[in-house]
């Protein structure tokens, strides 16, 4: 059991969703100065390496015996048996612990609230959602709108654009359904009971109806983030739609999915 084994339960690799907190930011902040370079720094630190660290960890945990029997998940730490259960809840708990107290020291109280949303709705996803049919995408999907209110909170930005936030979303459950469609041809296997439930048709409507749902939004919502809503439904049709006839987009999401 070495240190490094650790380092991966925190899956830096998939640290990269913190680009939309720090395109949130910058946007909304409408500058680029060293205080908010500063800020996003602690709040990468606080949020993506301690508590979501933590929330990997669990994660694990609950997905064991899953992980064990699925080739692109077999070789983490926990599944490959580099790191036992225990010790992997115990550093989850330190972890987790660490990033409510420095969340709320740096950040503030707003800031501890949210970190307590990504807490339970992470519970709820892990425990009830992931065995249910169609929560599963939801639970999979429905923290990441949050990663933009994170980012308004840290820059105390009050006029919070619900419908942007929700088109997100939207956005999410698109990506979501093309992880699971890599994620149950590979080998012939599949990761979770429930995933055997969806079919490919199933998986095609539910992203034609996220998608026909940001559209929606983005004619509704009278506001000045045309932008937002444009990178959105470019990022939808380049990300969610292109694995369908790009191998590229395919074999770069079965990469991911291995770590």
């Amino acid at each position: 059991m070495a240190w490094t084994d650790y380092l991966r339960l925190i899956r830096f690799k998939g640290h990269v969703t913190f680009l939309g907190v720090v395109a949130a930011a910058i946007f909304f902040a409408g500058r680029i100065d060293s205080e908010l370079i500063k800020n996003l720094l602690l709040l990468y630190l606080s949020f993506n390496v301690l508590l979501y660290g933590g929330i990997y960890a669990v994660n694990d945990v609950a997905d064991l015996k899953a992980d064990k029997a699925n080739p692109l998940k077999k070789n983490r730490p926990l599944s490959s048996g580099k790191v036992t259960a225990n010790a992997a809840l115990i550093f989850a708990a330190m972890l987790i612990s660490l990033g409510l107290i420095s969340g709320y020291v740096l950040f503030g109280i707003k800031m501890l609230y949210i970190y307590f949303a990504f807490l339970a709705f992470n519970a709820f996803y892990s425990f009830v959602a992931k065995k249910v049919h169609y929560l599963y995408i939801i639970g999979a999907s429905i923290t990441h709108p949050l990663r933009g209110l994170m980012a308004l909170v840290m820059i105390g930005y009050e006029q919070i654009p619900y419908f942007l936030l929700l088109a997100y979303f939207f956005l999410v459950v698109g990506s979501t359904c093309n992880r699971k469609i890599v994620e149950r041809d590979v080998n012939g296997r599949e990761a979770t009971e429930v995933l055997k439930k969806y079919t490919s048709k199933q998986l095609l409507l539910i992203e034609i109806a996220a998608f026909a749902a940001i559209i929606a939004l983005a004619v509704i919502d009278d506001s000045k983030y045309r932008l937002l809503y444009g990178i959105i439904i470019l990022t939808y049709i380049i990300f969610v739609f292109a694995v369908y006839f790009s191998k590229k987009v395919r074999n770069l999401c079965k990469s991911v999915l291995t770590h």
